[in-house]
């Protein structure tokens, strides 16, 4: 969803030779809060995310059907009508049926299986509660009825309902996402708990009423309105039900199946757009398609999809019809890439859902590499890196300029580049990781267990590790529930090794500030090798601060680049080795580095710090709220390592963190003092 229109964006396919380098680890992997405390992400008893795989959904009901008929007066931006909810007990003893309403809408009568009740609260700011006159059994049914009317909140945008106009016409819409449902029906407005539908608008009689699904009738029985009944036999969540209304031109394209089912491709635009359209979404059947060839069929193939132009500066993938921005009509395709993300979400967001709203990302990060991967079907790899760029610089500068560093899951904003755009590149290093044959075969693997469902991001994990058979919580630890990127300083360096042969010695330096949530990355990092007659990948597991690797290669050695293929979301740059190496042919060169032992400390401790070269250091000792509470050492410092004993006799006993800082970098370590 959502795109309040932010041009963003592409795939090298190669095949690592995985070598055995030699490596040795600097220090262990390092992780500090926002306040530069250590913290460790909750893990249960199978290592998955202790709190990230429930959902605290205590309604004890599952909504089944609904049934809305509900009129839409432009004259006041006034609703009248009814919804019928069907629903299913989930408890051995259920009582009460909680839904969600706005407060300042007037109910008019309340029915529980057609008998009319008063036992009913309506209270701020959305609770909605109706008891039921006999209590029901577990897996028991039942049907409550409201009738209301009243003026939803709305406001535009991404409010739930909003009356706006087009050329003196007015245009009625809705945008429910997230939560928006709840101010103009009432329903159990939450994103996993799914269910079939029938709606029924009522608008003026000039005007036209669009709704997901099929169209069952179009009926006049009250003058100057006109009815326009639409029914889905696919379950959906109550944010993706929507309504579109207005003097609509409309035009049909077909779909055809790989086997041979035609499905209509509807589309409702404003008249004065309507030859516009008929250009921008020509193509729309070439990348369903395409979808459909990897991700399995178009969803909703009984049905339709299409488009329903509305006043919004982005789109709403509504099941089986996009609610698509009036301003993204040009003539030119100018938003196709637009139009392939909602279509995108047809199968990633409608058909499986991510089950709160915590894990958006599994809606709009997938929707967005699906961007890229029909990039990369139509244009080429070249394309598809290009794109993969754009989502790279475009999170970049989010994170860097307005929107703050925070993981993707539970995101601070669920709709900004954290999400979008490093939620496509989350899937993009997946990709790498699992393997091309793994990242293609999983799909088929994930939408038979979640279609028409809800996921989480532990359960998504969990269909990838099941989906491969590898053990994923390394990447999702760092990529999913913690936040930033590696900030990588490489150097490399050579010496003749036997005959023909050349021994590399590379340094890779992480050099990203270890603060809000951002962890030290484990990631399979691909050197290119290049030689005077080709080229040669080799893949290092790089998984501290600070690490050296060592490997021989045939031939001589030109030149080496690091992560050719972009594979992995980081900052690099090249620089001197910086390393501890020793041979006959090889100076010593130290790297940064700070070593704390005994650790526990009862009550003195060995500190070390390794400079690179001569330079102003500091060493201080903070507590575990980030406030420092002594200097250790300070000035400048000679090249090379440096030892001093501290004494902990006057500081409690409790946890500490000692920090090696220089002008460019910072090295931290964690200390106990026990006495």
């Amino acid at each position: 969803m959502k795109k309040v229109i932010r041009i963003w964006s592409s795939l090298a396919i190669a095949l690592a030779v995985f070598i055995s380098p030699k490596i040795t680890t600097a220090f262990p992997l390092t992780e500090l809060d926002s306040y530069g405390a250590m913290f460790e992400v909750p893990h249960g008893p199978s290592g998955q995310p202790s709190s990230f795989d429930e959902v605290d959904d205590e309604t004890g009901y599952d909504a089944l059907h609904y049934n809305l008929e509900i009129a839409f007066d432009p004259s006041d931006s006034s609703v009248d009508g009814h919804v019928d909810m069907l629903f299913k007990s989930t408890e051995a003893i259920f009582e009460q049926v909680g839904l969600l309403f706005y407060y300042q809408m007037s109910v008019d009568c309340v029915l529980v299986d057609g008998v009319e009740t008063s036992n009913y609260t309506q209270t701020w700011e959305y609770d909605f509660s109706i008891t039921l006159p006999t209590a029901l059994g577990l897996d028991d049914t039942a049907e409550v009825s409201i009738w209301y009317h009243g003026n939803p909140p709305g406001g535009g945008g991404m409010n739930g309902l909003d009356w706006n106009q087009h050329l003196g016409t007015t245009i009625i819409s809705s945008l429910s996402e997230p939560e928006g449902a709840r101010t103009w029906w009432p329903c159990k407005d939450m994103p996993h708990d799914k269910a079939t539908a029938r709606m029924v608008w009522t608008v003026p009689s000039e005007f036209y009423a669009t709704a997901n699904g099929l169209l069952q009738s179009i009926t006049s029985t009250t003058p100057g309105w006109r009815s326009y009944e639409w029914t889905t036999q696919y379950p959906l969540s109550t944010y993706l039900i929507a309504v579109t209304a207005t003097n609509f031109a409309h035009f049909r394209n077909w779909y055809v199946s790989a086997l041979g089912d035609s499905m209509p491709l509807d589309h409702y635009v404003y008249p004065e757009d309507s030859l516009d359209a008929t250009i921008d979404f020509a193509g729309l059947a070439d990348v369903i398609t395409f979808f459909a060839s990897v991700f399995e069929e178009y969803p909703f193939i009984e049905e339709k999809y299409g488009h329903a132009e509305f006043p919004f500066g982005g789109a709403m993938e509504h099941q089986t019809l996009t609610s698509y921005g009036s301003g993204l009509i040009d003539g030119f395709n100018t938003y196709h890439w637009i139009m392939v993300h909602e279509l995108a979400h047809q199968w990633w967001g409608d058909l499986v859902t991510c089950e709160t709203w915590m894990d958006i990302w599994l809606n709009e990060g997938f929707a967005s590499y699906c961007d890229a991967l029909w990039k990369e079907y139509d244009e080429g790899q070249v394309a598809f890196q290009n794109r993969m760029l754009q989502f790279q610089i475009s999170y970049f500068q989010a994170e860097s300029s307005w929107e703050g560093r925070f993981p993707i899951y539970d995101p601070v904003d669920m709709w900004g580049a954290t999400v979008y755009q490093k939620g496509a590149w989350i899937l993009h290093m997946l990709r790498y990781v699992i393997g091309e044959d793994n990242f293609w075969s999983f799909w088929h693997d994930y939408r038979q267990q979640f279609a028409f469902d809800a996921v989480t991001s532990a359960e998504f994990q969990q269909a990838v590790e099941t989906s491969t058979g590898m053990d994923l919580d390394w990447f999702f630890n760092e990529w999913v529930y913690m936040a930033g990127y590696p900030d990588y300083h490489w150097g490399w360096q050579q010496e003749p090794y036997g005959l023909d042969s050349t021994k590399v010695y590379v340094s890779i330096l992480q050099d990203q500030p270890l603060i809000n949530q951002t962890p030290i990355f484990t990631m399979p990092l691909q050197i290119k090798v290049v030689k005077p007659a080709g080229f040669e990948i080799v893949t290092l597991q790089d998984s501290a601060q600070a690490q050296y690797f060592e490997f021989v290669v045939s031939g001589d050695v030109t030149s080496l680049t690091f992560d050719p293929d972009n594979w992995v979301l980081n900052i690099q740059q090249m620089g001197p080795f910086v390393g501890i190496v020793e041979s006959p042919k090889t100076p010593v060169a130290y790297g940064l580095s700070l070593s704390v032992g005994p650790n526990p400390a009862n009550p003195t401790t060995n500190i070390r710090i390794t400079l690179p070269a001569a330079q102003e250091a500091q060493v201080s000792l903070y507590n575990l709220r980030g406030q420092r509470v002594a200097i250790l050492t300070e000035g400048m410092q000679m090249a090379g390592e440096t030892n001093f004993i501290w004494d902990g006799s006057n500081f409690a006993s409790g946890m500490y963190l000692v920090r090696l800082e220089t002008p460019s970098q910072q090295v931290t370590r964690k200390l106990a003092l026990l006495k």
